[in-house]
């Protein structure tokens, strides 16, 4: 028992690491290629590895709730677009703070879905993240974003129905085949948008498509694995450590700048999650917000 504590934040925080990387790769690549080419390639990177591996061990593929299933590739594959391309027009660490708002639309989705109610602590801390968005966001007026900013906070949206699915799937399937469906089906789906058949590439952006991809496919196999290991109240809070990773590459990699507002919006952000993730909804104390 305790060495399943140990693996599931251990899984996930190595998880946020390769994810990093593989973030930060996604925006250099952003600037060189379509990010439709980027997505295909890194759904491709599923089925590249897994199915060898399920021949090799003679392992069958069954699908227990094919609607949940569809669920988590619609949410997946519009949430990464939209993330992408907050990528691609924004910085790296912003895009990356407002897209993790997710874990609060996924909790206030749950009373919604499953008729749960906020714990109170959750309750107070949803006004104190808003508050911290409308300062990370800085808009002009209230009814006018930047494109980047828009982008990210579209796709928190849709990142939830990630989490609330994954929930549910996790459930009766393994990692494996959560990963192995959902990246085969979505790289089906980026084949026409790509334009992979007729794009022209140098061997080093294909080497940064390939290495992209391949770190990608670690860091969901490790998330979903730790989401196995870890309570969800856990798995929420070492999920949390993916922004202060980001805004490190950012500034780090890309000269990323943040003024006081913003950084004060941040701690705002990053308290609140962590207290609606230790806290989550009073029936579920494992929180459903991922």
């Amino acid at each position: 028992m305790t060495r399943m504590l140990i693996k599931g934040p251990l899984y996930l925080i190595l998880g946020n690491i390769f994810y990093t990387l593989s973030f930060s790769l996604v925006k250099i690549l952003s600037g060189l290629v379509g990010v439709e080419l980027i997505m295909f390639i890194r759904f491709l990177a599923g089925p590249a590895c897994l199915i060898p591996y399920f021949w090799i061990l003679k392992k069958t593929v069954r699908i227990e709730q094919p609607g949940v299933l569809c669920v988590r590739i619609i949410c997946g594959l519009t949430a990464m677009y939209c993330l992408f391309m907050s990528f691609k027009l924004g910085g790296l660490g912003k895009s990356m703070l407002i897209f993790e708002c997710s874990t609060i639309w996924s909790c206030v989705l749950a009373t919604i879905l499953f008729k749960e109610r906020l714990h109170v602590n959750t309750m107070l801390a949803i006004p104190v993240a808003l508050a911290g968005i409308f300062l990370i966001i800085q808009p002009s007026d209230l009814m006018t974003i930047q494109i980047a900013d828009g982008f990210a906070l579209l796709g928190s949206f849709l990142n939830a129905g990630v989490y609330l699915s994954l929930k549910e799937l996790r459930k009766k399937h393994s990692s494996a085949v959560i990963v192995l469906v959902t990246y085969s089906v979505a790289s089906l789906a980026m084949v026409g948008p790509s334009n992979v058949l007729s794009v022209d590439l140098t061997l080093y952006s294909w080497l940064g498509l390939i290495l992209m991809a391949g770190l990608g496919l670690i860091g969901q196999l490790l998330m979903t694995s730790g989401f196995r290991f870890a309570p969800a109240s856990v798995s929420s809070l070492m999920m949390i450590s993916s922004v202060p990773m980001m805004m490190i590459a950012g500034t780090l990699f890309f000269s990323e700048q943040f003024n006081q507002g913003m950084v004060l919006g941040a701690v705002l952000v990053v308290s609140s999650l962590v207290v609606i993730s230790r806290f989550g909804t009073i029936q579920d104390k494992k929180s459903i917000s991922l």
